[in-house]
């Protein structure tokens, strides 16, 4: 034991209170509870009786009342002291006065409930003095009590027991004997081991002597007065004993006003345990050793702040509890502590199930109990296995924590590296926002705050997260699904990423992404190439800023950002641009594409068969590489690439063609469109009525039930199958190798054709041109028929005609009256079964064929 150190706590600690001048207090069990009680002896003759409501570690003292137990008052200064006198197992009482000797009360009753009946004065050979203060103790290590006497002026009286344990008989030996050192006056002795050496030591009143012999040969060495911080007032009568449970003395000193000064033994307290094992309860153990037995420790409810090793249970008290492990590594049971700083070897530790609120430094293993364990790291940073922990907080260190394999379910706040086990691990973060690697958890959850997460698994993760900042994948496969809530997320580097039932935004870190979807509301891409893959369940899906998105097995609907994007895309079932603001560019995967498009304003087809449907809102878009377009129930504007298109279209208002060579069928459901720069229309089994935009056109055209020309010059060839065609401000008609039946507007037309086999005017006036290849053509209700160099031969209806002609080689009439008026130039003519022929003021000669 250390030497030790005193220092004044407090006067009338513990609930104590004033009891009187020349207060002399003495300890002892007096209601059998295994604590100390207190009685106080006064100059008034008293004894005041203080019962110990608390415990042996932090007692608490009631006031009962004066002379308890039979107790009674006599002459004055009474200095009580207990002893079993008898033997019979329970505290006898003697009390010394200052002229009315020694009184001996014996107690008739139980160590538990005592009874005290005087016997008498001066009794077992005692001789009467002034002021006498009695203390008892075994000196001469016989097994009996022997009676050390404090008197006022006689100095120290040594009474040898020569009879019993039971049967005292004191024979008075001498004064100050064994080297003792009394005081001027009032000498109060009481015998105690201050040292922890093992044998009696001797504080009188505050002088120190220290027994330098044994236990049955006691020599006494002075050390001093007021030494140990034993700072005491006038007339200092002491009792020592162990009042915080910590191995050591402390004292009580009644003083002359009547107070009780408390005074603790501070000094370093070195415990070390016998190797049998120990069940023990301890308090302000400042070094604890275990043995090689079992040692079960318990604090007491002060505090202690100590270094304990080699000890398997440990268990604090109501105070704080600060454990420092010894470095040889250590497994322990503990509870109740505030505090635990492991050392250099390997530290274990398991929570007992109550449940622990825990500062935890420099421990390789922590094992939770079946209560809440909240548990924060120390501060110098720590690598720890972690099992069964509710709460783990780090630390301003870099803290390292492997999971253990049972499944944990855990709120972790400050954590740097977090590293699952076998079992499942469902980790909440703390509100304070995390910065945190992870590798093999499989529930990650943010309550709050900025929370970064990496993965940290080179073998890849599969984890369901919600409520995160940022999430960076690792280097493995890493899939990735989000809660239920809702999440608002940038993430890096991950493989599969799949939404819960609320609504998921996500954004894609910047050193771009290859990623596989499924169930997010809004994905938008990074500064890098982002390649977004949806998975197979269907997905409808806003998508910003992202290079490339590749459909699923199910239903995708995909809304492109507004912000002007280009986004290559295959297996879409429906893409909608974001609304106005940006141009949005869709280059089709060439796998081909069956899909629904809305508000792209530029649409590019792969190499494979694409099949695009325009969105009932109207569109205007320009497309490339299509193989097949249909339009919506609103008005779509298409203008077709310039590298030319082969394409089959439907339901479009406005068809426009690049300079490249473009080739258009019109589906069989019948359009009404205007279109500009085709080379090729072919029209399909509906009727089509298809208008010419005003830039002028030449275009092949093939089964086209109606066109109209515009404004400037359109040059119109029909394909080789045959036609039949109504026409409308069309300049130029030149028919192929089928029979072309051409059929002119009601506004009348001036057309230049070549080729046609049937030509029928409208109501208005139309003049009709023949090309110089020659023609043979079957006329009705035209007005004008111009030749050319080649052999032009017209034929009349059977409805009859009034035409004027010119330059043509033959003309035969219908059945219906015909009349013919050659123009001015002249004529050379074979005529057949015409009515009427009026001659022009050229010269006419016209040759009559056999009819």
């Amino acid at each position: 034991m250390a030497t030790p150190t005193f220092t004044l706590v407090g006067t009338n600690s513990f609930g104590l209170s004033g009891v009187g001048n020349y207060a002399a207090p003495t300890f002892a069990d007096l209601d059998g509870d295994g604590d100390l009680d207190l009685l106080v002896g006064n100059k008034l003759g008293e004894t005041v009786y203080f019962a110990n409501v608390g415990t042996t570690l932090a007692p608490t003292y009631s006031l009962q009342g004066t002379n308890p137990f039979g107790l009674s008052s006599a002459d004055t200064y009474a200095t009580p002291s207990f002893v079993d006198i008898d033997g019979d197992g329970d505290l006898d009482l003697f009390i010394g006065s200052k002229d009315g000797g020694t009184r001996f009360f014996r107690n008739t009753g139980t160590s538990a409930s005592p009874s005290f009946s005087l016997e008498g004065t001066n009794l077992f050979g005692i001789v009467t003095g002034s002021y006498v203060v009695p203390t008892f103790a075994d000196l001469d290590g016989d097994g009996d009590a022997d009676l050390l006497m404090g008197t006022t002026n006689n100095g120290l009286l040594f009474y040898r027991n020569n009879g019993t344990s039971s049967s005292p008989t004191f024979s008075l030996e001498g004064t100050n004997l064994f080297g003792m050192t009394a005081g001027v006056s009032h000498n109060a002795p009481v015998l105690v081991d201050l040292d922890g050496d093992g044998d009696l030591d001797l504080v009188n009143k505050d002088v120190v002597s220290i027994n330098i012999g044994t236990t049955s040969s006691p020599t006494f060495s002075l050390v001093g007065t007021a030494v140990y911080g034993l700072n005491t007032g006038a007339y200092p009568m002491p009792a020592l004993a162990d009042l915080d449970g910590d191995g050591d003395l402390d004292a009580i000193y009644g003083i002359q006003v009547g107070s009780l000064l408390y005074l603790r033994d501070i000094a370093p307290v070195v415990r070390t345990l016998a190797d049998s094992g120990n069940t023990l309860t301890l308090s302000q153990i400042n070094t604890l050793t275990g043995g090689t037995g079992t040692d079960v420790i318990t604090l007491g409810n002060i505090g202690a702040t100590f270094s304990v090793a080699g000890v398997e249970t440990l268990t604090g008290g109501a105070g704080t509890d600060v454990a420092t492990l010894g470095t040889s590594g250590n497994t322990m049971l503990v509870s109740g502590l505030e505090t635990v700083l492991g050392s250099s070897g390997i530290d274990v530790v398991t929570l007992d199930t109550t449940g622990n609120t825990l500062l935890l430094s420099t421990v390789e293993t922590l094992t939770g109990g079946a209560g809440t364990d909240v548990v924060t790291l120390g501060t110098s940073g720590n690598t720890l296995s972690v099992t069964g922990i509710e709460t783990l907080t780090g630390g301003t260190g870099t803290d390292v924590v492997i999971l253990g394999t049972a499944g944990n379910t855990m709120l972790a706040s400050r954590i740097e590296t977090l590293t699952g086990g076998l079992g499942t691990d469902i980790i909440t973060l703390g509100t304070a926002g995390n910065t945190l690697t992870v590798a093999a958890i499989e529930t990650l959850t943010g309550t709050g705050g900025t929370n970064v997460i990496t993965l940290g698994d080179t073998a890849g993760t599969t984890m369901m997260v919600s409520w995160l900042r940022t999430l960076t994948g690792g280097v493995g496969t890493d899939v990735v699904t989000l809660g239920s809530a809702g999440n608002t997320t940038t993430m890096v580097k991950l493989e599969t990423l799949t939404g819960g039932v609320g609504t998921d935004i996500i954004t894609l870190g910047s050193a771009g992404n290859t990623v596989l979807v499924s169930g997010l509301e809004s994905l938008l891409g990074g500064i890098g190439v982002d390649i977004v893959t949806l998975g197979d369940v269907g997905n409808t899906i806003a998508v910003y800023s992202t290079e490339t998105v590749i459909g699923g097995a199910g239903t995708d609907t995909v809304t492109l950002g507004s912000n002007g994007v280009q986004v290559a895309a295959w297996g879409l079932e429906f893409v909608t641009a974001g609304g106005a603001g940006g141009t949005t560019s869709l280059n089709l995967g060439a796998q081909g594409n069956t899909t629904t498009v809305s508000l792209i304003t530029t649409i590019v087809g792969g190499t494979g068969t694409d099949l695009i449907t325009l969105g009932s809102a109207g569109v205007t878009t320009k497309v490339s590489d299509l193989e097949t377009l249909t339009g919506g129930v609103g008005t779509d504007a298409v203008t077709i690439g310039t590298a030319g298109t082969t394409m089959l279209v439907s339901r479009l208002e406005t068809l426009t063609g690049g300079t490249g060579t473009d080739v258009i069928t019109i589906g069989t459901i019948g359009s009404t469109m205007t279109v500009k720069l085709l080379e090729t229309l072919v029209g399909g089994a509906g009727t089509d009525l298809v208008t010419f935009a005003s830039g002028g056109n030449t275009t092949l055209v093939s089964v086209i039930e109606t066109l109209t020309g515009g404004v400037n010059t359109d040059v119109v060839i029909l394909g080789t199958g045959g036609n039949t065609l109504q026409i409308s401000r069309i300049e130029t008609v030149t028919g192929d190798s089928g029979t072309d039946v051409v059929t002119v507007g009601t506004t009348g037309v001036s057309v230049k054709v070549q080729g046609i086999e049937t030509m029928v005017g409208g109501a208005g006036t139309d003049v009709v041109t023949f090309g110089t290849a020659g023609n043979t053509v079957l006329f009705s209700a035209v007005e004008s028929v111009i030749g050319a160099t080649g052999t032009d031969v017209v034929t009349f209806g059977s409805a009859g005609s009034t035409v004027l002609i010119s330059a043509l080689e033959t003309l035969v009439g219908g059945v219906g009256v015909d009349v013919v008026t050659v123009s001015a130039s002249g004529i050379t003519l074979f005529l057949s079964q015409i009515e009427t022929l009026n001659g022009g003021s050229g010269r006419d000669a016209i040759s009559l064929m056999d009819s």
